[in-house]
């Protein structure tokens, strides 16, 4: 499958998934970015502990199928907006964890505004994961185009069997934050930072 096509099956199938797995949906994309976030706690570590609290209570919605609007005011409204535009445009488009603070940034922003306002939310939130896994790719001179490496392969596939069982009531958890993705093909391509 190429990605254009890929694009146009997410974009469509987004369509039909239940109100009720939006947050899910959302937190499942947003989990991939967090998993790298954790390798680089101890060089942002200002980023990495208001992006756990963040995670923390939105896990928590979901898995409780309840929304506490007021504790979302309370926990989220502190951080928002999470960065302010002028420190997102300094992060560095090439460096992974910097991409990935962005990403979590828009992501969080999206679940938050779509919470806020009650309405349907997460759109896009399946590019967060791609564009994190281009990032790896350049770094390696891999083309991102080539659907067949398993990092990106995997990714995919495990997008399309999620969004196709969120077009029926589930009650995924937290513990279901990486279901379809394989580990093993998510580290088999690691970011070099020397390129």
């Amino acid at each position: 499958m190429d990605l254009k096509k890929y694009f146009k099956i997410i974009a469509l199938k987004y369509q039909k998934i239940l109100k009720d797995n939006l947050l899910f949906w959302n937190l499942w994309n947003t989990n991939y970015l967090f998993e790298f976030l954790d390798n680089y706690k101890e060089e942002y570590p200002e980023y990495y502990n208001m992006f756990t609290e963040i995670n923390t209570i939105c896990w928590k919605f979901n898995d409780s199928h309840k929304i506490s609007v007021k504790e979302l005011y309370i926990t989220l409204d502190k951080y928002y907006p999470f960065i302010d535009d002028n420190t997102l445009d300094d992060l560095d488009d090439f460096n992974l964890p910097e991409v990935v603070i962005k990403e979590l940034t828009y992501s969080f922003n999206t679940i938050y505004d779509g919470i806020k306002s009650n309405k349907r939310y997460g759109d896009k939130s399946s590019d967060a994961s791609i564009n994190i896994i281009s990032v790896i790719l350049e770094s390696n001179k891999l083309d991102y185009d080539d659907t067949n490496i398993p990092i990106l392969k995997n990714e995919i596939d495990a997008q399309i069997k999620l969004i196709q069982d969120l077009s029926k009531p589930q009650a995924y958890t937290y513990k279901d934050r990486n279901i379809y993705r394989d580990k093993e093909a998510m580290a088999s391509i690691k970011f070099n930072e020397n390129y």
